[in-house]
């Protein structure tokens, strides 16, 4: 027998409309959202400026830092800094907690942050994954950021490529693979108002 759902996760392509769906269901069933003011609770129980939170929120390591962290494991005797080094792992750790702290005090939307994998054993949980075409997303950035094409272009693959990069290295999956979500939405012809119509119904549907 189905449990009724009480944790949805978004993650997204940039510019596919992850945080204006969050926003919608937020809404809609009058669940928490946990999108940027995640940044803000992290900060809080770290006890940590919030723009230090918010400057190494879901980073990932450049390509020399990979190389070192590799060196240190295959050459243990090189004085290399290990990963702990490169990432800041008390954020990492505290966005966990918070979002387990979230969940446990009620029903919850959460954007990024590998929630899909915090919460891939909860069987109240639903896993969404929004993509939507390049160029569309390129308009996105052009509007949103006030970019030029080739700036905006060159924005949306370093998000995409960051956004992957951050969920390989945190929680060692490619962030692509279908497997990980429940529902894979293109939002190419759809508004999100229709789509946040269907996990709402989703939701009410367990209920």
């Amino acid at each position: 027998m189905p449990v009724p759902l009480r944790i949805v996760t978004i993650s997204r392509l940039f510019g596919a409309g992850g945080s204006s769906l969050a926003a919608a269901l937020g809404e809609r069933l009058r669940w928490r959202v946990l999108d940027r003011a995640l940044v803000t609770e992290v900060a809080q129980r770290l006890r940590r400026p919030e723009p230090d939170i918010a400057a190494v929120d879901e980073q990932v390591l450049e390509p020399w830092q990979r190389a070192a962290v590799f060196a240190s494991a295959a050459f243990p005797e090189m004085p290399v800094p290990p990963l702990e080094f490169y990432l800041d792992l008390a954020v990492i750790e505290a966005v966990e907690a918070v979002l387990h702290d979230a969940a446990a005090a009620g029903p919850c939307v959460v954007v990024g942050h590998g929630a899909q994998c915090i919460f891939h054993d909860r069987e109240d949980a639903l896993h969404l994954r929004l993509v939507a075409p390049f160029e569309q997303r390129v308009g996105v950035a052009m509007r949103r950021l006030g970019l030029a094409a080739e700036a905006a272009r060159r924005h949306v693959r370093k998000a995409d490529e960051e956004r992957r990069a951050y969920l390989r290295q945190v929680h060692g999956v490619d962030g692509a693979d279908s497997m990980l979500y429940d529902l894979v939405v293109n939002t190419r012809n759809l508004r999100v108002e229709e789509v946040a119509d269907l996990v709402v119904r989703l939701v009410e549907g367990r209920d």
